[in-house]
């Protein structure tokens, strides 16, 4: 017993799997015949010159499916240092204090900073313990020149990384060994 095979002439793969029952008008074109027990199911199957065989995904569909899947895990990876908190540590009256903190929180870094109209004035800040500890306004500039920094950082090394990713010349071992993390 046969059965029709459809398939893309583009991609070249199998669209489709009609039994001999059915009326050929009614299978889409392209279609070959193959024997019922040839037919693979748990594999990608194509049609290439009119055989039925394994479809084997091209080197260049690869390296855009690996480029555009390692792109997308340097986008997580840079916004996990942006927006996720980072532990700063400054000294506050001679006692190290750390505080986690993202960019998120700088505009109120900034505003508690620039409501501080003497050096001797101080706001509060919890702590990475939820300590409420009082900072004033050169401790409140650490923690900003921190961010900042840490921005600065975080936006370098992704663009020289996207830039690597991007790189035309790769092979796809090479893309593979780019590694993404920012540690």
């Amino acid at each position: 017993m046969t059965i029709k095979v459809n398939y893309d002439t583009e991609t070249t793969l199998v669209k489709g799997y009609y039994p001999d029952s059915i009326n050929y008008t009614l299978i889409p074109e392209p279609f070959i015949e193959i024997e019922d027990d040839a037919q693979v199911l748990d594999k990608q199957m194509c049609v290439i010159d009119g055989i039925y065989q394994e479809y084997v995904m091209p080197d260049s569909v690869l390296l855009a499916q690996t480029r555009k899947t390692k792109i997308a895990q340097l986008k997580l990876e840079r916004n996990r240092l942006l927006l996720g908190a980072q532990t700063y540590t400054i000294t506050v009256d001679g006692v190290f204090c750390t505080f986690a903190l993202s960019n998120a929180d700088l505009p109120n870094l900034i505003a508690r900073q620039s409501c501080l109209g003497s050096a001797s004035e101080t706001s509060g800040w919890n702590d990475i313990r939820n300590n409420r500890i009082e900072l004033n306004n050169a401790a409140f500039l650490g923690l900003i020149k921190h961010i900042n920094a840490n921005d600065v950082d975080v936006w370098n090394l992704y663009t020289e990384k996207l830039s690597e990713l991007n790189n035309p010349n790769l092979t796809l071992e090479e893309l593979n060994a780019i590694n993404i993390n920012f540690n």
